[in-house]
């Protein structure tokens, strides 16, 4: 457990909840290709391509000096301001989400890209998941003591975080991070050789259990 003075949400190690906040802000399955995403632990690299070890075989994916690569690294309750970026995940008996407030199992906080903020993947008009399985994404309104306002798609959200909540920042890193037996997600599109040409990718360090899926 990461251990800080102030008086700020407790922080899991980089293992678990690295890999919790990476793939679900980016891809709501287990080691796997699907689409126009993948996510699994680096076998090989290559130049500016790496293998993704999949139960049935690998999966191929190619950067560019134009995609973004993320990590998840340690943050603190003061980090969140109005005009944040954040998604939180409900811990499990929390209301749903669109019910207007949750409590918060983890929250992760980006850096609006160009005055935007991330979207989930598929864009703004994908069809949500499931009500128990939704997150809540958005820029910041205001924080007050322990409570979050985010506005997001669906409207103005409270989002409560306590001492279990788990805070993690993602960062712009460099392709270096990439190295065989990290783990990735990353999303793009699917070349006539079926590579798949990533636009992001986020990478964090396996736990015990490899790259589990996310919780949400």
């Amino acid at each position: 457990m990461f251990a800080h003075p102030n008086p700020a949400p407790a922080i899991w190690s980089m293992t678990g909840a690295a890999a919790l906040f990476a793939a679900a802000l980016l891809v709501p399955a287990p080691a796997h290709a699907e689409g126009d995403r993948v996510i699994g632990p680096v076998s090989s690299v290559t130049g500016s391509t790496f293998e993704v070890a999949r139960p049935t075989g690998t999966a191929t994916v190619a950067f560019s000096d134009s995609t973004r690569i993320v990590e998840p690294v340690p943050a603190q309750l003061g980090e969140i301001t109005a005009g944040t970026c954040i998604k939180a995940g409900a811990t499990p008996d929390s209301a749903p989400a669109d019910s207007g407030a949750i409590t918060a199992k983890w929250v992760a906080i980006s850096t609006p890209v160009d005055g935007k903020c991330p979207q989930r993947p598929g864009g703004a008009d994908a069809p949500a998941p499931p009500v128990p399985h939704r997150g809540v994404r958005g820029v910041v309104d205001s924080v007050a003591g322990n409570t979050i306002t985010v506005t997001g798609a669906n409207g103005q959200t409270t989002v409560t975080v306590s001492d279990d909540t788990h805070l993690r920042r993602m960062v712009t890193v460099g392709a270096g991070v990439i190295s065989d037996g990290k783990c990735v997600a990353a999303r793009g599109a699917k070349d006539a050789d079926g590579v798949l040409q990533a636009t992001r990718i986020s990478v964090w360090a396996p736990d015990g259990d490899g790259c589990p899926e996310p919780a949400v």
